[in-house]
């Protein structure tokens, strides 16, 4: 069952960025105001202009009762030159002010890539799931049992590989590289 479904006609407290609001609408989900403790969803998504109003607002509304739901763990996210905090990093500060773990909607739950093959008629073994992350993308598509596609341009190192247990099936230094290997 999908959040739309799940939460239709509720609010959903904690301001995401626009675009995930338009979406929340569109499935006629009610987006509470961040002040608002009526809300029965704290939904985090990456939010660019996350503060401490913010936090504040959706740690009072798990801790009131709220649903907490996260659309990802990723704490990183990748940019030219290095790297900002991610929506993992967002959660992880609720988590800490609420004492609540949240749901996962996202990667690497496995429900997200289930959903994508579905909606593509794709299965498993016919499916790459390719990023840069060993805990969110790889072990996503490993959950998904997919085939998993590591590329060495985000967060993770070859050494990060020697040293886990999650292993991916290929490993590219960057995207650039897998395009020039399909390409031959």
């Amino acid at each position: 069952m999908t959040l739309a479904q799940r939460r239709r006609g509720r609010s959903t407290k904690y301001r995401p960025p626009l675009p995930l609001n338009d979406l929340l609408r569109q499935y006629q989900l009610q987006v509470a105001d961040v002040d608002s403790l009526q809300a029965d969803v704290v939904l985090v998504g990456l939010d660019r202009h996350f503060d401490y109003k913010k936090l504040t607002g959706a740690v009072l509304a798990v801790r009131a009762g709220a649903h907490f739901i996260t659309i990802n763990r990723d704490p990183l996210l990748p940019v030219e030159g290095g790297f900002l905090p991610g929506c993992g990093t967002m959660a992880a500060a609720i988590e800490a002010g609420c004492g609540v773990t949240p749901e996962v909607v996202g990667k690497p739950e496995p429900l997200l890539l289930q959903e994508a093959m579905r909606m593509l008629g794709s299965n498993p073994s016919e499916t790459v799931m390719i990023g840069d992350s060993l805990t969110v993308d790889i072990q996503g598509g490993k959950a998904a049992g997919t085939h998993t596609l590591l590329v060495l341009s985000g967060n993770t190192s070859l050494e990060d590989v020697a040293h886990s247990s999650i292993k991916p099936d290929y490993i590219y230094q960057d995207v650039a590289a897998l395009l020039a290997d399909l390409k031959s």
